[in-house]
């Protein structure tokens, strides 16, 4: 019987373990790579969850808009058309009162005494006062209705030409009840609104979706200011030495097919960590219940996937923050290098 070669058997269930280890680290390898998939696909349906609820709630609410913008709409034009008749009625009784007067100016003492008793030359004067007061206030509501029909267009699928300003206008209208003093923010006081607007043309745009970038970057920077005046209250910092409340809107034509929209705010600013990961989905700066993490994120989706543009986001100067949006005047043509040289 022929000796055993110990080392060689050796030496194979050595490179039996080796093969064993390698395959081992290969399974492992593998399980790692699965499990990383697996969350990344986890947390890619969590984001699509998210954005579909949000578009769902947005198109909920632009349905809602609509809804009182046309429930509104009815009674308002049937009150602004008849002002002009009740005008024209309303002049010609004055008219009539005033005819008696200069051919009867003594009148019975039973006349005397109602035309005393309706003070006559105070509400023949302020008639036309009180008629003027009801045009505007018809012509506020047309137009607070036109910015809601407006802004409700969010889910159009076609492109069309609009106006930057009007966009940014009909958000300022729905949104101008924030700017003003709130008693329940320890008084604040109104936050100063300041258009510095160039000469835009008509750009081609999904009007709707535009609106809501419009509505979550003013939104923001509304959020922004209260969040630092707040601060600011409780600790008693002298009014003197606080920042101004503002809100910027600057737009202008950088190039032959761009246009820039910035917005700038003197709210609580920026951590420099944070502003990379601004437009990530489900990212927020703000305190836990106050924000979803993804606004930006849908604004990013909107001017950058669906109309070619830029949009980033900064620190201001002078303390806050500034978000800036460019837009291509015509979808789909590129002058970037024209872009950059601005």
């Amino acid at each position: 019987m022929e000796g055993i070669d110990y080392m060689a058997e050796i030496e194979h269930l050595k490179a039996q373990v080796s093969s064993l280890d390698e395959l081992l680290s290969v399974y492992e390898r593998s399980a790692i790579e699965q499990t990383e998939q697996l969350e990344a696909t986890i947390q890619a349906l969590k984001q699509t969850q998210a954005k579909l609820i949000q578009t769902e709630k947005m198109s909920s609410l632009g349905l809602l808009i609509a809804g009182v913008a046309h429930e509104i709409s009815n009674p308002i034009s049937f009150v602004s058309g008849n002002i002009n008749y009740l005008e024209e009625y309303s002049c010609g009784l004055l008219e009539l009162v005033q005819l008696y007067q200069k051919y009867l100016p003594e009148p019975p003492d039973d006349i005397a005494e109602q035309l005393e008793d309706l003070d006559f030359e105070f509400v023949s004067k302020d008639l036309k006062e009180v008629l003027e007061s009801v045009h505007l206030g018809t012509d506020r509501v047309k137009q607070i209705v036109r910015s809601l029909r407006n802004f409700s267009r969010l889910d159009e699928s076609q492109w069309q030409e609009a106006s930057v300003h009007d966009s940014i206008e009909s958000t300022l209208i729905i949104l101008g009840y924030r700017l003003k003093s709130l008693s329940k923010l320890a008084d604040r006081p109104s936050i100063n609104l300041i258009k510095n607007y160039g000469d835009l043309p008509l750009i081609q745009c999904y009007s709707g979706p535009l609106n809501q970038v419009f509505m979550n970057l003013i939104a923001n920077a509304i959020d922004a200011i209260e969040e630092r005046f707040q601060e600011e209250e409780e600790n008693e910092v002298p009014r003197d030495l606080r920042m101004p409340l503002e809100l910027e809107i600057t737009t202008e034509k950088v190039s032959n097919n761009w246009v820039r929209i910035q917005v700038r705010d003197t709210g609580k600013g920026l951590p420099d960590a944070a502003i990379a990961r601004l437009f990530e989905p489900l990212f927020t700066t703000k305190s836990v219940g106050k924000g979803t993490g993804l606004g930006l994120s849908i604004c990013h989706q909107i001017v950058v996937d669906r109309h070619g543009g830029r949009i980033s986001a900064g620190s201001a100067k002078d303390g806050g923050a500034v978000f800036t949006v460019e837009l291509p005047i015509q979808l789909g043509d590129d002058d970037s290098n024209d872009h950059n040289e601005h």
